[in-house]
């Protein structure tokens, strides 16, 4: 994948440090794993280019429509193929496109048939946990610590409907009473879908049943762990 960097050899020192910081914010537009995902993208297309023998950052859209019926014959998702367009992208950019063969009528009409004709339907969703399921899970959890800590994630997790990072990062300051004291307010401070970090504010109220109650658990993890310390 292209590196995207600013560079003014000539400038002045103070100047570098701005360029320095430029450079930074660069590095941090995108996530890790998305430049992970972009530069395995970039190489499927450039093997498949050497594959037909075409240039592999041509102005236009041909060898992009030619790109994308090989992935939709190889299986690849519509979901996938939007993707690999996205990467390819913004490598052009990087590289000095001002317009990106991928927005083109052809390959956007491409786009769309593929869509059209393999559906967008999400594949191989995983069944969700259930209640039946979570009584079971917590009630296997031992009474030791270690047990108690796993009780607190799995219920305030299940409560919250999060993400394991965003259930990771959780720390007991993001966790505040309710005004009316009948539950909590968790701060999630950042998740996949907020990649800016405006973080957003989950109302969890007490829990009829003790045995499922989130905060109950999450005040049980704090008391033990207080005990222990």
């Amino acid at each position: 994948m292209q590196s995207l960097e600013l560079s003014i050899p000539s400038a002045a020192p103070s100047v570098q440090g701005l360029v320095q910081l430029v450079n930074h914010f660069l590095a941090a537009s995108k996530a890790p794993a998305t430049r992970k995902a972009y530069s395995a993208d970039l190489r499927d297309y450039s093997g498949f280019c050497t594959m037909i023998g075409l240039p592999l950052f041509a102005p236009g859209g041909e060898v992009l429509a030619l790109y994308i019926a090989d992935l939709a014959s190889r299986g690849k998702k519509p979901s996938t193929i939007v993707r690999r367009m996205a990467a390819l992208s913004t490598e052009y950019h990087a590289r000095g496109f001002q317009v990106t063969p991928a927005s083109s009528f052809l390959v956007q009409e491409v786009l769309q048939g593929v869509k059209r004709t393999l559906g967008v339907a999400p594949e191989d969703r995983k069944d969700p946990l259930l209640l039946d399921d979570l009584e079971r899970i917590v009630a296997a959890c031992p009474k030791r610590l270690i047990g108690i800590r796993d009780r607190a994630l799995c219920l305030l997790g299940f409560a919250l409907g999060s993400r394991r990072a965003e259930l990771a990062a959780l720390e007991v300051g993001d966790l505040t009473l309710a005004g009316d004291r009948r539950g909590i307010i968790v701060t999630i401070r950042r998740g996949k879908e907020d990649q800016q970090q405006q973080g957003r504010k989950v109302p969890v109220a007490f829990g009829a049943n003790p045995e499922t109650c989130p905060w109950r658990a999450v005040a049980a993890r704090c008391q033990a762990a207080n005990i222990n310390d």
